[in-house]
């Protein structure tokens, strides 16, 4: 999972816990620290996802300003 997150890919989170928390919710099942696992990893999943984005956005728009300025 911390592979995953590293490369900025989604993590299998959801396969590991979705189920079980889509099922609480459905049987209406107290599950406050399996819920908080889910959405602390769902929380960092998507602000690396989002910081791995903006570092490979910055890195384009570097190359291509160092690319217009060498012709």
């Amino acid at each position: 999972m911390y592979k995953d997150i590293q490369m900025g890919s989604k993590t299998e989170i959801d396969a590991i816990l979705g189920f079980v928390v889509k099922r609480a919710k459905q049987k209406n099942v107290n599950i406050p620290l399996t819920l908080f696992l889910y959405n602390a990893i769902k929380g960092i999943e998507a602000k690396w996802t989002i910081n791995i984005h903006k570092k490979r956005d910055f890195f384009h728009f570097k190359m291509k300003i160092n690319n217009n300025t060498k012709s």
